[in-house]
């Protein structure tokens, strides 16, 4: 059934209206995805442009309806993103970055609504490309995932003066709708 959107001044949160049976859980996915189910919602953050991009802030919302004609969602996300620090020396500029996460994290797949669980489409693609328009700042979207032990993920840094590799260990779970600054030391690899 499809519902129409009222205006809200809080973008996460928004009233949908339309007649909705009693005991249907209805759910709400952004950005919008005819082929999604709430075990399958497609997301693909393998190819981003570095700048902060709603159409990588991947979120979700769902409601146990009651029989009447207005039901608030209420956004969360499904995303993270790492503002890396590559501590560029002055003038120098990102040109493109190659990201690879973790083993079982993946840059492009499904995440089941019901139990946050993500999984890998066919290609168990791990890698994000980021092609940057020479910024001195980049934003890098990742899925959420959890951390039993520390993991890596892996830096290609190519810039205005050279190629660089970084790798930064992550010990903690990354939470979605969060933003995580993160200091990278990189090493000089080529010009």
């Amino acid at each position: 059934e499809t519902y129409v959107q009222t205006s809200s001044l809080d973008d996460a949160k928004n009233v949908f209206m339309g007649q909705k049976p009693f005991g249907f859980t209805s759910y709400a996915i952004y950005p919008s995805n005819g082929n999604a189910s709430k075990t399958s919602v497609p997301y693909n953050l393998s190819e981003q442009t570095g700048l902060l991009d709603e159409s990588k802030t991947y979120m979700y919302a769902y409601v146990e309806s009651l029989n009447t004609s207005g039901t608030e969602f209420n956004f969360r996300h499904l995303t993270a993103i790492i503002k890396p620090d590559f501590n560029l020396a002055e003038g120098e500029k990102i040109q493109s970055v190659i990201v690879t996460l973790p083993e079982n994290v993946y840059s492009k797949g499904t995440v089941n609504l019901e139990d946050q669980t993500y999984a890998a489409d066919d290609d168990n693609k791990r890698t994000i490309n980021i092609v940057a328009d020479n910024e001195e700042q980049i934003y890098i979207y990742v899925p959420a995932f959890q951390v039993a032990e520390s993991v890596n993920i892996i830096f290609e840094i190519y810039t205005t003066t050279g190629f660089y590799t970084a790798t930064k260990s992550v010990a903690k779970n990354i939470e979605s709708g969060v933003l995580y600054e993160a200091e990278i030391d990189k090493t000089f690899i080529s010009s």
